[in-house]
């Protein structure tokens, strides 16, 4: 049986390849559904015809690499590829950032090698110059002219928070760093204006005062340091010479010379007997002072060999007086004494002949201090110790410090 009223006709309409395009039909809503699903099928044969070009794009591109890595592996394994690569290298090279430590050390290395003074002091100096040039690593300073005032600045405050150093301490680091850098300036390694002057900083100077006659009467009243025969004489040849510690306590025994008018003493440079001086200046002739012979020290020398006068030992990096100074630190903690240590024989020495008004250069001759102008420098000697003697013996005779002279 055939129900009339359910019998649905169809006109459909194709286009020119025969797919259907439109439909007609005396039901509406089928007729709407059927275009639904066409447009759908549209739709999806779109979406495959995309994927299948995208897929072919792809392995196209899949090939083209692939033959492009078979070129350029050839072309680098030519003479001409093989030269590019080592060019290209060189250039990378050229244009990466280098650490300060890579232009800074050998630079530093060479001023120490110019530097004429005491290894002692070079050692120092290559210490200070080194802890700065890790420093600068440590903040990624790759050039010198990353060396301004805001770095140098913060590694002043490091040193002062991170390594607790006084004031006085940093002063001497700048100090050397100072010198260094105004040698890079000198060879024309930057032109920029030295960053580690001008910085305020707290020193005091009390430890280069010299010794009052009260410090003076206590020392040598000592019983301690009259016990101790070799720190009494090293003590009596600081007072009346005005000599650095390491230049006395170096001393060879034919580096003194008993005359019949004048007694000496010849402070020199001696690599064989490892006898270091801090500057050509240093050099000299002195006067040996009656005081020591008054109180014994041409007996202390009889009866030694040819060798070192105090026999002291030197602690790998140091000097001679390292390890005496340290004794007669303690003798002046023991007084009383604070912050002074034996170089203030030195300035007390210094200070005695400026203010009996002895004329610079003597004093400057006496003590090996280098004398100031061309005149000094260039014209004129170093007064002999006949002179030197007959200007400064009786002044450096000390009358009244009353232990050296048999009172109090």
């Amino acid at each position: 049986m055939i129900d009339a009223k359910n019998i649905k006709k169809f006109n459909i309409s194709y286009d020119s390849e025969g797919r259907p395009v439109s439909v007609q039909t005396t039901d509406s809503q089928d007729a709407r559904d059927l275009n639904e699903f066409l447009k759908l099928q549209e739709a999806h044969r779109a979406e495959a015809h995309k994927r299948d070009m995208e897929r072919l794009k792809f392995q196209q591109q899949l090939l083209e690499g692939e033959q492009k890595q078979r070129e350029q592996a050839a072309y680098l394994q030519s003479p001409k590829g093989q030269e590019m690569t080592a060019l290209r290298e060189r250039l990378e090279e050229k244009l990466k950032p280098r650490e300060v430590a890579d232009q800074l050390t050998p630079l530093k290395q060479h001023y120490l090698e110019e530097l004429t003074t005491t290894e002692n002091t070079k050692y120092k100096y290559n210490n200070f110059i080194s802890k700065f040039i890790d420093y600068c690593t440590r903040h990624t300073v790759y050039d010198i002219t990353g060396v301004d005032r805001k770095l140098v600045y913060s590694y002043l405050l490091y040193l002062r928070k991170e390594e607790a150093k006084s004031d006085n301490t940093i002063k001497n680091i700048f100090n050397t760093l100072s010198t260094f850098f105004n040698h890079l300036i000198q060879t024309g390694e930057t032109s920029a204006t030295n960053p580690f002057t001008g910085h305020k900083l707290n020193t005091e100077e009390s430890g280069r005062e010299p010794f009052t006659l009260e410090d003076l009467n206590a020392i040598f009243s000592c019983d301690g340091l009259r016990r101790n025969q070799k720190l009494f004489y090293i003590c009596l040849l600081l007072l009346t010479t005005g000599a650095r510690p390491n230049e006395i306590c170096q001393l060879w025994t034919d580096d003194i010379t008993l005359g019949d008018d004048i007694n000496t003493i010849r402070i020199v440079g001696n690599k064989e007997r490892d006898q270091t001086l801090k500057t050509a200046s240093s050099k000299r002739i002195i006067y040996l002072h009656p005081l020591l012979v008054k109180l014994g020290f041409l007996q202390y020398l009889n009866g030694k060999n040819l060798g070192m006068v105090f026999d002291l030992k030197k602690p790998a990096t140091k000097t001679y007086s390292t390890f005496i100074s340290e004794e007669f630190t303690q003798i002046l903690r023991s007084l009383g004494i604070e912050k002074k240590t034996m170089y203030c024989f030195r300035h007390t020495v210094i200070n005695r002949l400026k203010q009996a008004k002895v004329l610079q250069t003597i004093n400057e001759d006496l003590v090996g201090h280098e004398g100031q102008g061309t005149n000094a420098k260039v014209y004129s000697q170093q007064h002999s110790a006949e002179n030197l003697r007959d200007e400064t013996q009786e002044i450096l005779s000390y009358r009244e410090v009353k232990p050296l002279h048999g009172q109090g």
